[in-house]
């Protein structure tokens, strides 16, 4: 009897043990799904911000776009300015010479000569004159209206030069302001992102690279060229291998992405033709960069996954899909 008390008492010690073992798992289960409810939270305020960063983006584009309408439209009004001008100087070159035609002619009626005579000498001189002027037949006495008029339409026309001069040099200076905004605006991104570019080959085992252009002093004509050193001698992208490329061109997208950071990105498998020493490369340049954003990454890889904070995949169980998250380094410090 007391060898059966004592195994009924041992049953019951561990069907209590039990109990608590299944209470401390479904704690542990409910803790795990509220954990997995605020990462999904999170994936989707992310996901908003993205939507917003890319609306920015957008708008971005098209102030840049509106920017080169502008520019064309102030280049076609400067060409018509000029044509103008052309105009107005051949209309006021035509002009001045028919001023001064007309300052000829009206020159011999500025001298009057005063005569002293008595009043029948000057009877018989007006009555002369008078024959005289009879003789010449019709004097155009409108003359002096047409020269206020020609003068007037003079004065004019040197206004309006003076006027398009003004305004052409007002079109010259925005045009050159818009330029050295938009040079000293390239230079900045592109010593920006080349510094991120260069210092990312710290963390990857292909060498050294940088940017540069071929054409600094004019960039917007110039092209863009990776230059890589390896075991101190150069070497261009099409001496390295398919997994080096893939790499050099991550690096140079990421470059760019730093320049204007986002919070958060996500790779969809860009690991699917690296081999193993790339992969580690990918997976360094990562974890590298994940201390200032959040990354997801799709991959088949176990290189990749073994270097990642946490893993996350899709099982099936019965009809219905479940996803199933493991943090990587919480259960290798558990260990």
């Amino acid at each position: 009897m007391d060898e059966k008390e004592k195994r009924v008492k041992k049953l019951q010690e561990d069907k209590k043990e039990s109990r608590t073992k299944i209470e401390n798992a479904k704690k542990q289960i409910s803790i795990d799904n509220k954990e997995f409810t605020e990462l999904e939270e999170k994936i989707s305020a992310t996901s908003k911000t993205i939507e917003k960063l890319f609306e920015k983006m957008k708008a971005f584009e098209e102030g840049l776009a509106k920017i080169g309408e502008k520019r064309g439209v102030v280049r076609i009004k400067l060409d018509k300015t000029v044509k103008d001008l052309n105009q107005v100087e051949i209309k006021k070159a035509t002009t001045t010479t028919r001023l001064e035609d007309m300052n000829a002619e009206f020159s011999s009626f500025s001298e009057f000569v005063r005569v002293d005579a008595s009043k029948d000498a000057l009877t018989k001189m007006i009555a002369e004159a008078e024959r005289t002027l009879n003789s010449l037949g019709n004097v155009n006495m409108a003359s002096i209206e047409m020269y206020d008029k020609k003068r007037a339409e003079i004065d004019g026309v040197e206004e309006k030069i003076t006027q398009l001069d003004k305004e052409r040099e007002a079109i010259l200076l925005m045009i050159n302001e818009i330029e050295v905004h938009k040079k000293e605006a390239f230079f900045e991104a592109y010593e920006a992102i080349s510094d991120n570019f260069k210092n990312m080959f710290k963390y990857v085992n292909v060498g050294q690279g940088h940017l540069y252009l071929n054409n600094p002093q004019d960039p917007f004509e110039s092209g863009l060229f990776i230059k890589l050193r390896r075991n101190n001698t150069e070497h261009s992208l099409d001496a390295l291998s398919g997994g080096e490329k893939t790499v050099v061109a991550l690096m140079f997208i990421f470059a760019l992405q730093l320049f204007r950071p986002s919070p958060f990105y996500i790779l969809d498998e860009v690991d699917a033709a690296l081999d193993k020493p790339n992969s580690k490369n990918l997976s360094d340049l990562v974890s590298t960069m994940s201390e200032h954003s959040q990354f997801i990454l799709v991959s088949h890889n176990d290189i990749v996954m073994a270097n990642s904070d946490s893993v996350i995949g899709v099982t099936k169980i019965g009809d219905i899909s479940k996803l199933v998250g493991i943090k990587l380094k919480q259960v290798v410090n558990n260990a």
